[in-house]
């Protein structure tokens, strides 16, 4: 009798062993992306929407103050991708408020017309 038994013993202590609390659960391969809105600044965000304020707030508009770059919003607050880019003005252009390196008052009215805006003039040989 006990034979007959024996099967049925080994099959259970085997499903015992299978559904012990102890065993690890399934790795999610989604635990280490970066969760954009936890209001955290995690690996691959350039900013959290949820931060209020310093490092990693993410940006509403741009303006670095310095008129001599242009200013541009790139990515979302959406995916946690916004961030600010300011490109320097390289480009003579009246009406920018920058005068650009090698620009001058003849190639942009944004430069200065009087004595160290890089031309030799007659007011200016005279000055020196």
């Amino acid at each position: 009798m006990l034979r007959r038994l024996l099967p049925f013993v080994l099959l259970l202590s085997l499903g015992a062993v299978g559904c012990s609390e102890e065993q690890s659960p399934p790795v999610d391969p989604n635990d280490n992306k970066p969760t954009c809105g936890n209001g955290k600044l995690d690996p691959g965000e350039k900013c959290d929407p949820e931060i209020e304020s310093g490092q990693g707030v993410c940006p509403l508009l741009c303006d670095d103050a310095d008129v001599c770059t242009a200013d541009q919003l790139i990515g979302s607050d959406d995916d946690c991708t916004a961030e600010c880019l300011s490109v320097p003005i390289t480009q003579c252009a009246t009406g920018d408020g920058c005068c650009p390196v090698g620009c001058n008052a003849l190639t942009d009215a944004d430069c200065s017309a009087t004595c160290g805006n890089g031309i030799v003039g007659s007011a200016t040989a005279t000055a020196r």
